[in-house]
Parts: C-alpha cells; structure tokens; sequence
C-alpha cells in the first residue's frame, strides 16, 4: 500500500473511530474501571472480575492522617476510592479537621505511591464530616502509528477528577503515570471565577462525589453559603470535557422554593442510557426533600418527586448526613434511601423508596434505606434464578436502643418484584429472600453492626463485600447465604459506613478506622 492510500486508510479508521456512539465507546472501556462511589454512573457496585478469598492484608494506606473521634467513633464520610483501567487505586486522603486533602495514586500491586496532590478543597460544615468524593474515567483511546485502540488496559487512559475550591474541578490527564497533568475549571467560567476568586472560594463549595457521563461529561452537587458576585444559588453542576458547564438551582429542579440543598454525600446518577440525571435535593440535615431528574445534556429539569414515608404518607427525611444516592437499576428504575418521618418510628432504619425512570410511579418499599446505597446482584447469582430479573443486596441493620430495635443487625438480599406483609407498619415492603445476621455479638446484646454504604458484588464468585463494625470484611456468599472467607482489618470501631470495591487483579478493598485495606488470598 503506498503512502498516500495508507495515509487514507489512517484517516478513515480515525474517522471510524469518532464515529461510534460516544456511550458505546466509553461502556467499551469503563469495565476496565471502578469509578468512584458505587463503581459505575448508575451505582450499581457491580464487579465483573472475581475477587479472590479474604485471606491476608495485602497493603494498607491512610485515608486521613489525622481523624477526629468522637467519644471513640469516627464519624467521618471517607469518599470512596477509585481503579484504573491499568489496576492503580486512586483516593483522598484527608489530613484532619482544618488541613488540606492531598490526591494520591497508588500501585494496586503493592500501593507504592506514584503521584500525589494538594488540594485547596474545603468541606462543607456538617454534623458529620462529609466526603470528598473523586471520580476516575475513560481517557481517549492510545492512537499510534498504523493502529487505533479502541479500549481495554492497553489502549486506554484514565482521567481523574476531584472537587477544588470555589465550586472548581479539578481533572488530572494519564492518571497512572508521573507526567499527568492538572487543570482546573470552574462551571460557572474560569473568567468569572479569576476575577471574583476570594468570593467564590468562601462561599461556593462542591458537596458530593462526582459522577462521569459517558462522554466525560462531569457531574455534581454545590452548595452556596452566601453571597457572591454571580448570585449563584446551590444546585446541581455538570463540567463538559472542553471546560465549560452550566448548572441549576435547586428550586428549580424540585419546584419547590424552600429546598437549599443538593443532599451532602449524594452523588449523581445517570440512567443507562446517559441521557437523565438524578439527584436528591434538600432543606437541611434533618428535613423533606425530593428526588429529582433532568436531562444530562442540558440540565433541564424533568420531574421531581417528594419522598415520602410509605408507613404514614407524610415527607421522608433527606438527610446530608447520609450517603445515599440514587441507583438506577437494569430496568430504568430508581431506588433512594431516606430517613423516616417520625424519627425512631421504624428504629432509625429509614426506608428504601423505589420508583418508575420518569418518577411518576412509586413502587413496594425496602424495609431500611438509612446511609446507604442498594447494590444490584444478577439473578444469575442465585441457583434458582427467581422471579426477578435482578435482587437488591442492602444493609438491614435493626439498632437497639431506638424504637423497638433489638440489635439484631443483618445484611439483606431483597426481591423487589416480590412483596411480604409488615405488621409494624400495615403495609407491603420488598420481600426477603435472605437475610444474615451480624457475626460478632456486642455488650448491648445484639450483633455489631455491617458497616458499608455501598456493597461490592463480586459476580462471578456470587458473594457480596461486607464490612462490619466489628473490624472485620466478609464474603458473603449469595447462593448458600454462608460467609465463606473474612479478613480482621482493625480491633473495630463505631464508625460512618463505608464501601467495599474490587481491582481488576482480584484484589478486594475496604475502609476501616481511616485506613484503606487492601486484601487478597495470598
């Protein structure tokens, strides 16, 4: 082939490249990667690659130098790390209550160090700490000379991004090398944000993790605590790969004037086909809110719902001390946790509302959705299949001490198509198919709690990562409902629930005590 028809031939397989659909090129790639909160867009914590046994600590790193404890507990919301496509763990790290995060990459072999870097984020002011959430995302394909990749760990580059000062995103190129490189963009202009920098650095602050569409568009919460020159009120953001953004206003999104909030900790959540956004917006710590949609391309808004409790029909509680986000499941529809409204009336265990993609229909309720994001788990997993397309892996965890809680906490898999009879309430709620109590007894005469906001599924060894406040993670086995290996991380401690993830190498993750595990069968 001569020079001329080769150069064609470039061009054309280029141009081939561009072509396809910018959704199916990055769900092409993004299998190789755990993204940040609940793996994926849609935070389902679902992994393809099968963790190995829980036998041995394989490397741990902090992920704060300096907690702050509170009578013992740590009541602390650690973001949730992220894998790229080459298998390296990227965290933040955070350095006590007034000192700076540091962004830190991480071999997942043996967690030597490869890059780090300061942050000028600050957290919004909570009763409990809230997360710095990161997010990491298919970069271009590697484009060489005769060849283009079209995905996998050899052809792709990792982006990383994470919350910098005054509402700002930072996003970091080859994030598995030394020689990535760092801009910083603001939603609102990066002019605008130059010449009004003191302004928005003390008044405009990201308050979520953040969540990747598939085109690199980034997406998130922010949070506005005063005035400031561009009469920005809170709301959600999205950041476009070129740099530029556009955001809307809470009021907006819920139509309803009196929300202030895009919940603390609540990342965004994309439907599967990257065209929707859902976000849960709120009036503080501890009042109603709404779940809410809009589009992905333009943050228009779409529907709203206000939560509400299912036992008496009265508003839910949103609460920006909790961690839970929307989850988008395999059939389009939407689960969200929330606090109930009379408080202790269902033991502090909240409710895990379920709803139709456009919002407009509610469905039978989980029986707890405090702090927490439900997993999806295959029915393939189960020897029967079932009669859903897919379950729900949940904490259920039943306090003692509030309401009528016995301390008999337990981890559940739901059958959402499938309902059983709560007496307590009068109503239907999703139906157990299996439930596992705690494996360590405590002084107050239950079990210690599971601890963890986000479950990893491991779905070829059909078991689920469970950490517990007992200090230990556990393999769950789904098909025999038998913990089949457990690794001991610390002496165990009270602490804010963490998540569980799986590397591509089988290597299992979990947080416990400000530190961030590693554990593989070796």
């Amino acid at each position: 082939m001569g020079r001329d028809a080769s150069a064609h031939w470039r061009a054309y397989l280029i141009g081939f490249a561009l072509a396809l659909s910018a959704t199916a090129l990055a769900q092409t790639r993004a299998v190789h990667l755990w993204s940040g909160y609940g793996g994926n867009a849609q935070h389902t914590a679902q992994s393809r690659y099968a963790g190995g046994a829980l036998n041995v600590i394989k490397w741990q790193t902090p992920l704060d130098t300096n907690p702050t404890y509170r009578n013992g507990d740590i009541l602390i919301h650690y973001g949730e790390p992220g894998i790229t496509s080459k298998g390296n763990v990227l965290l933040t790290c955070k350095h006590g209550d007034n000192n700076p995060f540091t962004i830190e990459a991480h071999r997942g072999t043996d967690g030597g160090q490869i890059w780090s870097y300061t942050s000028s984020y600050v957290l919004p002011t909570s009763d409990w700490t809230p997360s710095m959430g990161l997010v990491v995302y298919p970069g271009p394909p590697a484009v060489t000379i005769g060849s283009i990749g079209l995905g996998g760990p050899s052809g792709t580059t990792t982006i990383a991004a994470w919350p910098e000062s005054g509402g700002r995103i930072a996003i970091r190129s080859d994030s598995d090398t030394t020689k990535g490189s760092v801009t910083i963009h603001a939603f609102y202009g990066d002019a605008n944000y130059a010449a009004n920098q003191a302004a928005m650095d003390a008044n405009v602050q990201v308050c979520t993790p953040i969540t990747a569409g598939p085109d690199g568009s980034l997406y998130f919460g922010y949070y506005v605590v005063g005035s400031n020159p561009l009469n920005l009120t809170s709301g959600l953001a999205v950041l476009r790969p070129n740099g530029t953004g556009s955001s809307v206003g809470v009021a907006a999104l819920s139509g309803d004037s009196s929300m202030n909030r895009v919940s603390f900790n609540c990342a965004p959540a994309l439907s599967n086909d990257g065209s929707t956004v859902y976000e849960a917006v709120s009036a503080g710590d501890f009042s109603g809110g709404y779940l809410t949609s809009a589009s992905a391309a333009g943050l228009t808004p779409i529907a709203h719902v206000l939560c509400l409790d299912p036992s008496n029909n009265k508003p839910a509680d949103v609460s920006s001390i909790s961690t839970a986000c929307p989850m988008v499941a395999p059939d389009n529809t939407v689960y969200f946790g929330v606090l109930e409204n009379t408080f202790d009336s269902n033991n502090d265990r909240g409710w895990l509302l379920h709803y139709s993609a456009d919002l407009s229909q509610t469905y039978t309720p989980g029986s707890f959705g405090w702090d927490f994001t439900p997993s999806i788990v295959p029915a393939s997993v189960m020897p029967d299949g079932g009669t859903s397309s897919y379950y729900i892996a949940c904490k259920y965890n039943n306090y003692v001490g509030q309401g009528t809680g016995d301390g008999q906490n337990k981890i559940g898999l739901l059958d959402p198509s499938l309902n059983q009879f709560d007496s307590k309430h009068g109503i239907n709620v999703m139906y157990e198919v299996e439930t596992l109590l705690g494996q360590t007894p405590n002084s107050a005469g239950g079990f210690y709690e599971w601890c963890i906001n986000s479950i990893a599924i491991d779905v070829p060894n059909q078991t689920a990562i469970c950490n517990s406040e007992d200090g230990t993670v556990y393999a769950w086995n789904l098909a025999t409902n038998k913990i089949t290996s457990k690794c001991k991380l610390t002496a165990g401690i009270g602490e804010a629930y963490t998540s569980t993830f799986i590397a591509p190498n089988g290597t299992v993750f979990a947080i416990s005590n400000g530190i961030l595990f590693a554990i593989n069968s070796n």
